[in-house]
């Protein structure tokens, strides 16, 4: 008679989990569960074909930890939003980037407002 470990059960327990949330893969569940915890500044995965790399860009996509950019970008500097529109910046700027507009994405992006 065979005997299936309580590892191999618990495994079959997680993946039907995870099935039944949807359709994405093993390793992007995991890697959202990574990133998902506080302090967490990357997470790194590893890929060794064309459609894993397509799976892992698909899933970060639209990951969203809210406290990478409140507690981590804003803690010492303003946030986007806080621009005054003064153009400083952008004459100055070595790449010649257009920082107010670009500023403003990143307010309607995670502040979820114009700036």
């Amino acid at each position: 008679m065979v005997y299936r470990s309580l590892l191999l059960e618990t495994a079959l327990q997680a993946d039907k989990i995870y099935r039944d949330m949807g359709d994405l893969s093993n390793a992007s569940y995991a890697i959202r569960f990574a990133a998902s915890y506080d302090d967490i500044f990357m997470v790194l995965s590893g890929m060794s074909n064309l459609e894993q790399m397509e799976d892992n860009i698909s899933y970060m996509k639209d990951f969203w930890n809210q406290d990478y950019y409140y507690e981590i970008h804003t803690e010492h500097n303003g946030k986007a939003s806080d621009c005054i529109k003064c153009g400083m910046c952008e004459e100055v700027c070595p790449q010649h980037l257009e920082i107010r507009s670009l500023l403003e994405q990143v307010a309607e992006v995670f502040e979820g407002e114009k700036a």
